[in-house]
C-alpha cells in the first residue's frame, strides 16, 4: 500500500496536526477576534489549544506507550528536545481535532451559516481529522488505537472547554 506519492502526501497531511500549526492558527484567530472585539473567544481559543497540547503531553507521559516505528524525539519549531516522544495518544490527531472543533464552534457561533454550509464545514473538518489520523498510522508513528483514542479524548476535552467558556470573566 505504500507508494512514493502517498509517502510525500502523508507528510504534508500530517503537518496539519503539527504543534507549530496549532499555535500559529490560535494566534492568528486570536488577533482576528481581538480586532472584532471578541476578547472572550480569543482567550478561550488559547485555553483550548494550549490546554490541549498540555493535556496530550501529560497523557503521553502518564501512559508511556512506545511508538510502533523507530524511537522519535519531541520536535517543535525545528528544535529537537532530548526527550522521548510516546505513542499514546497521538498529539497530531488530537491537535487537528481540537483545531477543527474550535473553528467549527466559532463559525457556527459568530457567522450566520445556512444548514448546507454547516454540513460542508462539518464534513471538511471531519475529513481533515480522519486524514491526519490516517497519516499518523500510515507513517508508522502511531497505532490505530492511538489515533482513534486521540479523536475521542480531544472531543471530550473540547466538550469540557465549552462548559467553562461561559464562566470566563473578562473585563476589557
Amino acid at each position: 500500500m505504500k507508494t512514493e506519492f502517498l509517502d510525500s502526501f502523508m507528510i504534508y497531511v500530517t503537518f496539519l496536526g503539527a504543534v507549530e500549526l496549532s499555535i500559529i492558527a490560535a494566534a492568528l484567530l486570536s488577533i482576528l477576534l481581538v480586532v472584532y472585539r471578541k476578547i472572550k473567544e480569543a482567550v478561550w481559543i488559547n485555553i483550548v489549544i494550549i490546554g490541549g497540547i498540555a493535556y496530550n503531553f501529560i497523557l503521553k507521559l502518564f501512559i508511556n506507550r512506545e511508538r510502533p516505528g523507530e524511537s522519535k524525539f519531541i520536535e517543535a519549531f525545528g528544535v529537537n528536545f532530548e526527550m522521548a516522544s510516546y505513542s499514546f495518544p497521538s498529539g497530531h490527531t488530537m491537535r487537528i481535532t481540537l483545531l477543527m472543533l474550535v473553528l467549527t464552534f466559532l463559525l457556527f457561533k459568530l457567522v450566520p451559516l445556512q444548514t448546507k454550509s454547516k454540513n460542508w464545514v462539518l464534513s471538511i473538518g471531519g475529513i481533515l481529522i480522519l486524514l491526519v489520523a490516517f497519516s499518523r498510522i500510515y507513517l508508522n508513528y502511531h497505532y490505530i488505537s492511538d489515533a482513534a483514542a486521540s479523536i475521542l479524548l480531544g472531543g471530550i476535552f473540547f466538550y469540557f472547554m465549552t462548559k467553562i467558556r461561559p464562566h470566563l470573566n473578562l473585563s476589557v
